[in-house]
C-alpha cells in the first residue's frame, strides 16, 4: 500500500512537471495583479518590465498613469458611487487585464453598469472623462470569456497527444466544468476582491490556491480522458 502511494505520488509530480503550466499567461497576469496594493500600481509595475516595455512610450505611459491615479483620487464620490452600484449588481468594479500581444488593458465599471476600456492610448484626462460619464464599451463577460478560453486551452494542451486525446463528447463536459469554474471565480472576485483599491489577503490566498490547484485539476482530467478512451 505504501509503495503504491509513493508510486502514485511520484507519477503525479512527474506529470505536473510536464504540464508546462508556465505557458498559460493568465497565471503571470494574476501574479502582477497580486504583487501590488494600488490598482494603477499594477500598470507601473508592468511598464517597469524591460521585456514588455521599452523607450519613450513607457516613459509617457508612467507619467499618464500617475496623472490618472491622482485625478481618480480627487473624484472619490464618483468612485464610491461606482463601487456601490457594482456591489448591488454583482459586477466587478475594476478589472486589470494585461495582454502581452495586444497591449495592456484597463477596465473601469461605472455607476451605469458600463465599462470604459483603456486600450493603451495614454491620455489620462480622456479616461477619467469616460469613467465619470459612464461611456464604455467593454463588459466584464469579455474578461470572463478570456479566462474560460485560457483554461480550456491549457486543458487541451494536456490532451493533444495521441494517448491523451479527448474522448468523443468530452469537450462539452470540459466546457461545462470551465463555465462552472468561471462562476466560482467571478463570485469570489465580487465578494473579497477589490476593497478601497486594495486586494484583501483572503483574495490573494484564494487566487494563489486556484493556480496551485490548476495543474492537479488538469492532471486528473487528462487521466480520466485516458481511462475513458481505454474502455
Amino acid at each position: 500500500m505504501v509503495k503504491q502511494t509513493l508510486y502514485l505520488t511520484a507519477t503525479l509530480l512527474l506529470s505536473l512537471a510536464s504540464c508546462e503550466i508556465q505557458d498559460i499567461t493568465l497565471e503571470n497576469q494574476m501574479r502582477l495583479f497580486m504583487d501590488h496594493q494600488s490598482i494603477l500600481g499594477e500598470w507601473l509595475a508592468y511598464f517597469d518590465e524591460p521585456k514588455y516595455c521599452k523607450g519613450t512610450t513607457c516613459k509617457k505611459a508612467k507619467e499618464e498613469l500617475a496623472a490618472l491615479d491622482s485625478m481618480l483620487r480627487e473624484q472619490k464620490q464618483v468612485v464610491r458611487i461606482a463601487k456601490i452600484n457594482c456591489a448591488l449588481t454583482q459586477e466587478l468594479c475594476m478589472i486589470l487585464q494585461i495582454n502581452t500581444e495586444a497591449g495592456p488593458q484597463l477596465v473601469y465599471f461605472t455607476q451605469d453598469n458600463e465599462a470604459y476600456s483603456y486600450n493603451g492610448t495614454f491620455q489620462a484626462s480622456e479616461i477619467l472623462k469616460g469613467f465619470i460619464e459612464g461611456k464604455g464599451y467593454k463588459q466584464h463577460e469579455e474578461f470572463s470569456g478570456d479566462l474560460r478560453q485560457r483554461i480550456f486551452q491549457g486543458i487541451k494542451r494536456l490532451t493533444t497527444s495521441s494517448e491523451r486525446s479527448i474522448p468523443e463528447g468530452g469537450e462539452n463536459s470540459i466546457n461545462y466544468l470551465i463555465w462552472h469554474f468561471q462562476d466560482i471565480v467571478n463570485s469570489n472576485f465580487q465578494k473579497v476582491g477589490i476593497q478601497n483599491n486594495r486586494w484583501s489577503q483572503w483574495s490573494k490566498n484564494f487566487i494563489a490556491l486556484l493556480f496551485l490547484s490548476g495543474p492537479i485539476v488538469s492532471f486528473i482530467i487528462s487521466k480520466v480522458c485516458i481511462f475513458i478512451k481505454s474502455n
